[in-house]
């Protein structure tokens, strides 16, 4: 019995996974913007963090991980420059 539950459990996990955007997803739709991301959803996007918070604010969203996707064309940083 605790075999089909635990299997059970791995399923359910397994299918919500499913519904998130990857980073690999996330990273070819918006290239060179800065992006809020809430419980596995992106829920905005702009070309600045000042934008970003602007429309966070003005959605009342709060509680969201915001990152940077670079653009593919950019110069990568290494070391001290």
């Amino acid at each position: 019995m605790r075999n089909w539950f635990l299997r059970l459990r791995k399923r359910a996990a397994m299918s919500d996974k499913s519904s998130t955007p990857s980073i690999a997803d996330i990273q070819g739709e918006y290239p060179g913007l800065f992006v809020a991301l809430k419980n596995g959803e992106v829920v905005e996007a702009a070309t600045t963090p000042y934008a970003l918070i602007a429309a966070l604010h003005t959605r009342g969203i709060s509680n969201s991980t915001i990152i940077r996707v670079p653009d593919p064309q950019e110069p990568e940083l290494v070391g001290w420059g």
